[in-house]
């Protein structure tokens, strides 16, 4: 009895434990970017060493302004100036908390705007509250630097909340 134990205690401490290597989470954030921009984002992550993560995203968004008709921002305006994109960001961890940790997210984006091609760059803060039962709740700071659009519409930053859920 005693082998028996002695060999499952040199097992279990010659097996490499790693905490939070290789989880993944699907989350959803929304929010505001500016200039009179709502977005919202789909995301899959991938967690590395150390927290650092690779994500893959599917993002949409809608430009809004008054209609010069009605005074105001009405239905029929609202939705005449959307973006739909999909990309990959790189998230290394800057600060890492007790629970918690902040990262800078880096990545690329491409898809339609309007029925036209646009390609942006993705570059932002983002902080992330792990739960007791591993969801992640998350805000993000964003800027976008888009390459192909209207000159008034090219550089857009806001800010998301979010949350992940574990898989």
């Amino acid at each position: 009895m005693k082998k028996l134990i002695l060999t499952f205690a040199v097992i279990f401490t010659a097996l490499q434990v790693n905490a939070g290597n290789k989880d993944q989470y699907l989350g959803i954030n929304g929010g505001f970017l500016y200039k009179n921009s709502v977005t919202f984002s789909l995301n899959y992550e991938i967690e590395t060493n150390y927290r650092n993560a690779f994500e893959i995203n599917v993002m949409g968004g809608n430009n809004f302004a008054k209609d010069p008709d009605c005074g105001k921002i009405c239905r029929e305006f609202f939705f005449k100036d959307y973006w739909i994109e999909g990309g990959l960001a790189w998230k290394p961890v800057i600060k890492h908390y007790k629970n918690s940790n902040l990262r800078l997210k880096a990545g690329a984006s491409a898809g339609s705007y309007i029925k036209e091609f646009n390609a942006a760059a993705v570059l932002g803060l983002e902080y992330n509250i792990y739960t007791r039962a591993g969801v992640v709740f998350t805000i993000t700071q964003e800027n976008h630097y888009n390459f192909l659009r209207k000159k008034s519409d090219m550089f857009k930053a806001g800010l998301l909340l979010g949350i992940k859920i574990p898989l």
